[in-house]
């Protein structure tokens, strides 16, 4: 019994690097034979080999599942919108490319789409290496129904996007928007900082449209702020 409820939390090492979908699935239900309920799940390394058939053994299961995270793993549509059903998710994590057989998103827009629909209790959010699949579109529907979120890392975004999350997140306390280019600029953050007084990290690092508008913004109105990461030549010593 102890050792369950210790494995609540899956170790990432058990599932990873099973880049057979048949040895996977038959791996996932071993898995949950023995954990029956649990609450943190990591599939890495694993490729194209998630299929809808393992997303749904993992939902009908899945009732005190808080966190998933998905490290060099491509998320089909089809499996989002089975993971999608679990609405008890408060952590989503996308990282990583795969290359197999070609190159793979980890996962598209209208997958991402469909798991933050249902994710009213999502507090955090990673979408920091998903190539070109995230959008602003993601964002905005993100901010229409996880209105909890509290830790968004993001990539591939613009102004819009963020906006729309800063207007509808307020307790927002993490945003890690670094080297984006110029799509990030100072009037994003400007509506951040008005918006969002809770935030105490902000990494905008590489990203040309950020001066020291934004981050006298973020200075005067985000009291608990403790850490904040810009590069060298976007601010003045002033």
């Amino acid at each position: 019994g102890a050792v369950r409820q210790w494995l609540c939390v899956v170790p990432p090492s058990v599932l990873r690097g099973r880049t057979d979908a048949a040895r996977l699935y038959a791996d996932v239900r071993t898995l949950l034979a023995y954990v029956p309920r649990p609450t943190s799940l990591e599939f890495r390394e694993i490729g194209t080999a998630l299929t809808a058939a393992v997303a749904d053994e993992v939902v009908r299961a899945g009732s005190a599942l808080a966190s998933l995270s998905f490290d060099r793993t491509c998320v089909s549509d089809a499996a989002a919108e089975i993971f999608a059903r679990c609405g008890t998710n408060t952590r989503l994590s996308f990282a990583g490319h795969v290359h197999q057989h070609g190159s793979h998103a980890i996962v598209s827009g209208r997958g991402a789409i469909a798991l933050v629909t249902c994710g009213a209790q999502l507090t955090h959010f990673n979408v920091s290496v998903t190539n070109d699949s995230i959008t602003d579109a993601t964002l905005w529907v993100l901010s229409q129904h996880c209105p909890q979120l509290q830790h968004l890392v993001a990539g591939r975004v613009t102004d819009q996007g963020l906006i729309a999350v800063a207007h509808r997140c307020p307790g927002l306390t993490h945003l890690d928007v670094a080297s984006i280019g110029g799509a990030v600029t100072d009037k994003a953050l400007q509506e951040v900082a008005r918006h969002c007084p809770k935030l105490q990290f902000l990494n905008a690092t590489n990203n040309t449209g950020v001066s020291d508008l934004s981050i006298a913004e973020i200075a005067r109105c985000c009291s608990q702020l403790q850490h904040l990461l810009v590069s060298v030549w976007q601010v003045s010593d002033e």
